[in-house]
């Protein structure tokens, strides 16, 4: 499910090796990943579905992973050609991480929490990121360079910080066995 955090460097290191047209990229990539992330989530949900009261909690970061598959594709069939509302459904999934953190069972909610605090704080500057990206959409030309600085901030630092949080997660939960896979 952390694969979506990584994108900006999935991209980097696809167009490094592949030379892709940058169009080609665009369409396929983001959607990709975010399929991929997508299954993962409705995966963990049901498998943290017996062992956690609070399973539900996690049901907004795979309605956003969902929103994050169609959102690049429909841009697109409008004719749009930039990212912001890509990045403005990346900014919103480290906010819906933190119920994600919070929906796991209590053995291993006592240091998620943690990496809920970090989704949070994250989720703060995601909410300031989207603004000005909301600014920078419905008035061209205002805060774009502001705008632009603050997504690759975004996107290099702190997404793959909540991605990190989310492979942790996973290590300890195939290491202390309280996600049982057995139905």
């Amino acid at each position: 499910m952390s694969l979506v955090f990584f994108f900006f460097f999935i991209v980097g290191a696809l167009m490094s090796i592949i030379p892709f047209q940058t169009s080609e990229i665009r369409i396929v990539l983001p959607s990709f990943v975010a399929l991929i992330s997508f299954s993962a989530s409705l995966l963990w949900l049901r498998m943290t579905k017996k062992d956690s009261k609070v399973w539900y909690f996690g049901i907004p970061q795979s309605i956003t992973l969902l929103i994050l598959i169609f959102s690049d594709p429909l841009d697109l069939l409008r004719g749009g050609h930039n990212l912001d509302y890509f990045t403005i459904v990346l900014g919103i999934l480290s906010i819906t991480s933190i119920g994600f953190f919070l929906s796991l069972p209590d053995s291993q909610r006592i240091i998620t929490r943690w990496f809920a605090l970090i989704s949070g704080v994250i989720g703060v500057y995601a909410v300031f990121v989207i603004y000005y990206l909301i600014q920078g959409v419905l008035s061209p030309g205002g805060s774009g360079a502001l705008a632009e600085g603050l997504e690759i901030i975004y996107w290099i630092i702190l997404m793959p910080l909540i991605g990190l949080c989310y492979g942790a997660t996973a290590l300890m939960a195939r290491d202390s066995d309280v996600i049982q896979t057995n139905d």
